[in-house]
């Protein structure tokens, strides 16, 4: 567990990375497909709305 949050964002992107099933990978590709964006762009706006609704 993190004990000390910095209290300045990074002042560059970061990528972090998680597992997920292949079904799940294929679901995100054709959501973004569908939707003309990048999987990238679904992930980044789901965990936005994720932090906003909590």
């Amino acid at each position: 567990m993190i004990k000390d949050i910095p209290a300045n964002p990074y002042a560059e992107a970061r990528v972090i990375s998680a597992k997920i099933d292949p079904e799940f990978h294929k679901q995100l590709r054709e959501f973004a497909a569908k939707h003309d964006c990048l999987v990238s762009h679904v992930i980044k706006a789901s965990l936005a709305q994720y932090l906003k609704a909590n």
